[in-house]
Order: structure tokens, then C-alpha cells, then sequence
């Protein structure tokens, strides 16, 4: 849709969802959203296990973890090497499934991912010119750290701090796209190495 319509600013797009299982065609889609200036923000995962979740866990993906208010983790949270940044995830107000117009409270590392997303349009509105890996270095740089100093496994680079994040950018002291992350093409292969198993 983006490339048929000639849209050559960057574009957010959430995902909560996610499961334990990987695959080429999902990584595929992950590369071509990337390549295409369409940044991925994707929930962790609310199991509370520290293990790899999809598609949070492809590389260029910004994954988000779920905060309370005051910053604390959330239990049911998932960890990993992959978390980029945490975000509010409790008791948020959002809309229900019950009737069309119902409303619950709702907590999940799915409520966070979409502040995230959010926070990315509002982000582009300054400087739409920004590309995947520049905003997933923004976020990370403007975070407020929490629980371990530094980055760890259950909260990433920390809080995403909006104010500090579009001061950055308004600020024009953005990082130059690829100086903190690849933008190269991730790829794998899959070989059988079980003599016994007959094709």
C-alpha cells in the first residue's frame, strides 16, 4: 500500500500479538517493512517467562514490555535479549469486546506496544524524515532506566519518556540512520542434520 501510493514518510505499525514460532515468512515481511520505511512496534508477550517471542523477537523490531505507572515491570511481563523499551501496560481504558461500544480496563504487554506506536507517530509529525532504526535509537537513548542499571533483559533501555524523545528530535540531534543499527537484510537457513529422517 505505502509503495502504490508513493508514501515516502515512515509509517508505524503495532502488533500486539505474537507466539513462540518463528518463520521465513515472517521474517520476510519484518525485512520488507523495514526496507520499505515501516518501523514494527510488537508486544513482548504477557506469560511472564523469559523466552523468545514472534514477532517481537526479529531483529529491527522494536519489542515493548509492560510497566505500571510508576515505572515497576509488570510480573507477567515476558524478558528477553530482545526487549527494546517498556511502557505502560495496567489498567488501561480501551476499548472492550462485548458490544460495539464498550470499554474495560485492560492490562497486557498488548497496551503497551500501542503506546509505543503512538508515541512514534507523534515523534514523525517533527520529523517525518525518520527512519526505523533512528527512532527504535531514539526511543532507546530517551528511555528513563529502571530496575538494573543500564539495559537488562526484563526492561530493555527502560521507560519511553515522550518528552524527552521529541526533544530530541526537535532538537535536530538525531543519530544518522544505520550509525547504531544494521539496516542490512537478516536471513537463516534450515538444514536437517537427522540422518534418520527419511524425505
Amino acid at each position: 500500500w505505502k509503495k502504490a501510493n508513493s508514501i515516502t514518510q515512515t509509517i508505524p505499525v503495532n502488533m500486539s500479538l505474537g507466539g513462540s514460532m518463528a518463520g521465513p515468512f515472517e521474517l520476510e515481511m519484518i525485512n520488507y517493512a523495514l526496507a520499505n520505511d515501516v518501523v514494527v512496534i510488537a508486544s513482548m508477550g504477557n506469560d511472564g517467562y523469559n523466552r523468545a517471542q514472534y514477532p517481537a523477537a526479529y531483529t529491527g523490531v522494536i519489542a515493548v514490555g509492560a510497566t505500571r505507572a510508576n515505572g515497576e515491570k509488570l510480573h507477567f511481563s515476558v524478558s528477553g535479549n530482545f526487549i527494546s523499551v517498556s511502557a505502560p501496560g495496567y489498567d488501561i481504558y480501551s476499548t472492550g469486546y462485548d458490544a460495539d461500544n464498550s470499554y474495560i480496563d485492560m492490562s497486557g504487554t498488548s497496551m503497551a506496544a500501542p503506546f509505543v506506536t503512538g508515541m512514534v507517530a507523534y515523534l514523525l509529525t517533527f520529523e517525518p524524515t525518520l527512519k526505523p532504526d533512528q527512532i527504535k535509537a531514539i526511543l532507546e537513548s530517551t528511555a528513563n532506566d529502571m530496575g538494573v542499571a543500564g539495559w537488562d533483559e526484563d526492561t530493555g533501555y527502560g521507560q519511553v519518556d515522550v518528552k524527552k524523545a521529541a526533544d530530541l528530535v526537535k532538537s535536530g540531534t538525531i543519530p544518522a540512520s544505520g550509525s547504531v543499527y544494521s539496516t542490512k537484510t537478516i536471513t537463516f537457513s534450515v538444514a536437517n542434520t537427522n540422518a534418520n529422517y527419511d524425505s
